[in-house]
């Protein structure tokens, strides 16, 4: 508190003075935020940004979006020096604070597209927010283009997967009560209310889609690597990095251009946590199904703004690679293996376009007893 009251009363004594600092307001020059920042403003309001501050509340130089931020703060609200995070924290990559710069955070900043708060250099939106999952929620902001994938050993993806379902609390969610808040989400015709919970195993999904090899798990970062923008699948090339991704788009784009009839029989392939990062908890839920041509169909749900989209994709049953999208909008692709979707957790890759990728984790969550 005593360091808000000395920016506040600092601030208020520049308030005073007969001219502008640098010719330009408050912020310095090469401000990106908005209002008190100074010139060449592409963000909020009422930021008292530093040099090059990107959309930061009171944030300092080079601030990408700090509330109160220090030097360089990259989302901390009320953040010092470098702060990547949440609110009133130097490196808090969770929390409902002020921005983020890869981590989620409702608030102040983002570089991206909308998301929850002000400031930001990216499309409108409800305010101007975070990148991440962009307009379908408040998540975090990526970082630089390029393809970003590594990997990850069994043993971690447990330990996450743990924590995540250890702190679950979206037990009301694809309930028969749920269903009736969101007439516009995806159901399956005769589905009783609890069927979107039931897990699948691979010996069900071959018989169901008729695949007749062997699963293939889509291990990212050890058996599918990216290297100098070539992709290789257990060794073998899969041709560029960019093709890959699109790929993935056009599968997803044959999925939610598909037309399933009211009398397709769909699998459901249950329910999972989207966890980005080292979160700790995820407000971000996809509830999926199968039928046996392997279009894919389901929902994506907000908690934090308690929304539902439905979800669009489809599988290739050659290769056992799996894509959908949230809605019918391409700038955000999800990619996992058939087989992954078997198990308790799982590497997903996120396509954001041909140029960019990032790695998360689909943690299965199973309905409480």
């Amino acid at each position: 508190m005593n360091r808000i009251r000395l920016i506040l009363l600092t601030f208020g004594s520049i308030a005073l003075l007969p001219f502008a600092i640098d010719g330009r307001g408050f912020g310095g020059r090469g401000s990106f935020g908005g209002g008190f920042s100074g010139g060449r403003s592409f963000g909020g309001f009422n930021n008292f940004g530093g040099d090059r501050g990107y959309g930061g509340g009171f944030g300092g130089d080079r601030s990408f979006s700090g509330g109160f931020g220090g030097d360089r703060g990259y989302g901390g609200g009320f953040g010092g020096d470098r702060s990547l995070g949440g609110s009133f924290d130097n490196f808090g990559r969770t929390g409902v604070g002020m921005g983020g710069v890869g981590r989620p955070g409702v608030g102040v900043g983002g570089v991206g597209r909308p998301g929850i708060g002000m400031g930001g250099v990216g499309r409108p939106g409800v305010g101007v927010g975070n990148e991440g999952l962009g307009r379908y929620g408040a998540y975090g902001s990526y970082g630089a283009r390029g393809y970003h994938v590594q990997a990850w050993n069994h043993g971690y993806l447990a330990d996450r997967g743990a924590v995540i379902r250890g702190n679950f609390y979206h037990w009301n969610c694809f309930t028969a009560g749920w269903w009736g808040r969101y007439p516009g989400a995806w159901v399956a015709p005769g589905w009783a209310a609890a069927t979107a919970w039931s897990t699948a195993t691979w010996s069900s999904l071959a018989a169901w889609c008729s695949i007749p090899e062997q699963p293939v798990y889509y291990d990212y970062g050890n058996t599918v690597t990216y290297q100098d923008n070539q992709v290789y699948v257990n060794g073998d090339d899969a041709g560029s990095a960019a093709d890959y991704n699109q790929q993935a788009i056009t599968l997803a784009t044959q999925g939610a251009q598909a037309t399933p009839t009211t009398s397709d029989q769909w699998k459901p392939l249950g329910v999972f946590a989207l966890v980005q990062g080292t979160e700790e908890n995820s407000d971000n839920l996809f509830q999926l199904a199968i039928n046996k041509e392997g279009i894919i169909r389901g929902n994506y749900y907000n908690g934090l703004m308690d929304q539902t989209t439905p979800v669009n994709g489809s599988t290739d049953k050659k290769t056992q690679r799996v894509a959908w999208t949230i809605g019918k909008n391409m700038d955000r692709v999800f990619e996992v293996g058939l087989e992954n979707l078997t198990k308790e957790q799982t590497p997903v890759l996120v396509h954001m376009g041909k140029d960019h990728t990032e790695q998360w984790i689909l943690v299965r969550i199973k309905q409480e007893n």
